[in-house]
């Protein structure tokens, strides 16, 4: 059976779950030092800061289909939901995480294929030479 460019799987989303949270407090930047003490010098190299924020971590349960093979998945994101404290509520964290979902997905494809337009493109001309 030959494959087409038109026979592509199925892909269905199964029931999405509320993810895995956990607060990180603000981490402030610190500055690069020297100090001397006597003929030793010491340099502290800059250590850059992060603001509070939760870590979302989300699995999307996932089933495709092709010609009727049916394969399940998970895709794993892990993803920064911005907090001023640990006491926002777990459903306001949980929906600011899930609202992030679509807008990266298609950024996602988006470079997914830009990326294989380009392995296209190097391989025509590698071909053309």
């Amino acid at each position: 059976m030959a494959i087409t460019k038109d026979d592509n799987p199925t892909i269905k989303l199964e029931q999405l779950r509320y993810p895995d949270i956990a607060f990180s407090n603000e981490v402030p930047a610190v500055p690069a030092t020297t100090e001397r003490d006597g003929n030793v010098t010491i340099n502290n190299a800059a250590q850059p800061g992060s603001p509070a924020h939760f870590m979302s971590a989300l699995s999307i349960p996932i089933t495709t289909t092709w010609n009727g093979v049916t394969m399940n998945s998970s895709i794993y994101l892990n993803l920064a939901v911005p907090a001023e404290s640990a006491r926002t509520p777990y459903r306001e964290v949980c929906q600011r995480a899930v609202d992030q979902l679509a807008p990266l997905l298609r950024s996602l494809a988006d470079q997914i294929e830009q990326e294989l337009a380009e392995i296209d493109k190097a391989g025509l001309e590698k071909q053309a030479e």
